[in-house]
């Protein structure tokens, strides 16, 4: 099994991949129907040719560039397992920052009132339903497609009617309903020009909808503060998600508003400043 595992491994390696053992392992994994300790504690037993079949097609969706999510149908986040698949943005560890922040910010908050601005799979909404049931949490995309997903996402990991979804353009579907304690968003924040250099998994499979911030890196983030103004409560704040050099694309635009927001950002484990949190000052 090792040796089928190794190889599986080199072949993803020779094309780049920043992960090929681990994506070797979860696709090994899933041809076997188990899970990978299995890989490890059977290292030496032999592998079924019927087993292998599977194994060399799944290794080839992930070498031609199929992002590993989609081929398994499913992506771990915040303790919870997503449905995914190419109507949606793979959740990326990332973002669990901030889930974090946003679940900080409603501590100490009663039946608070959230709103996830873009939800793709609904990870950002479920997390916080999910960990918050006491919260009325709404969320919104342009896809009706990601909402499919979602919704589906929603009905399998938190009681029914935990999270209310809504097509269409940022806050605008959800205005009737402010005011809200927290306004949560991982929103496009590749520009353009970027999305040409993206990885090919994500350039050629992830949903461009979700990554294409136009010329402006920040384009999104300025809106979603813009109408957030008149629809947070008192002591309301935004979290979103930025892109690496992100806080600074967005730092004179900030500066000139100071008088209505207050502002911090959040590293990553990698160092860039990965979350945005924004409050109202007045």
């Amino acid at each position: 099994m090792l040796e089928l595992l190794r190889a599986a491994a080199d072949h993803l390696a020779a094309r780049a991949y920043e992960t090929p053992r681990l994506d070797a392992e979860l696709l090994l994994a899933r041809a076997l129907q188990s899970d990978r300790l299995r890989l490890y504690v059977e290292h030496d037993m032999p592998v079924a040719d019927e087993v292998r079949a599977t194994y060399r097609e799944l290794i080839k969706r992930r070498a031609s560039g199929e992002p590993v999510a989609y081929i398994l149908g499913e992506r771990e986040f915040y303790g919870l397992v997503y449905h995914v698949d190419a109507r949606c943005l793979v959740p990326r560890p990332e973002t669990e920052h901030l889930v974090d922040e946003a679940l900080a910010h409603l501590v100490g908050c009663e039946a608070p009132r959230v709103v996830d601005v873009g939800t793709g799979s609904g990870c950002i909404a479920i997390s916080i339903a999910h960990r918050r049931p006491d919260a009325l949490v709404v969320a919104t995309d342009r896809s009706s497609e990601a909402l499919e997903v979602a919704r589906g996402n929603a009905g399998r990991l938190v009681p029914a009617g935990d999270v209310a979804f809504f097509e269409g353009d940022l806050l605008a579907p959800v205005a009737d309903l402010a005011p809200f304690d927290l306004v949560a968003s991982n929103p496009p924040y590749i520009t353009r020009d970027e999305m040409t250099q993206l990885p090919l998994d994500v350039r050629a499979h992830e949903p461009p909808l979700a990554l294409d911030s136009g010329d402006d890196a920040v384009a999104f983030h300025k809106r979603i503060l813009e109408m957030s103004e008149p629809m947070l409560a008192p002591a309301g704040a935004v979290v979103m998600e930025l892109g690496d050099g992100g806080a600074a694309a967005l730092a004179p635009w900030l500066d000139a508003r100071r008088k209505i927001w207050c502002c911090r950002t959040v590293q990553d484990l990698a160092g860039v400043a990965r979350v945005l949190v924004c409050t109202r000052t007045k």
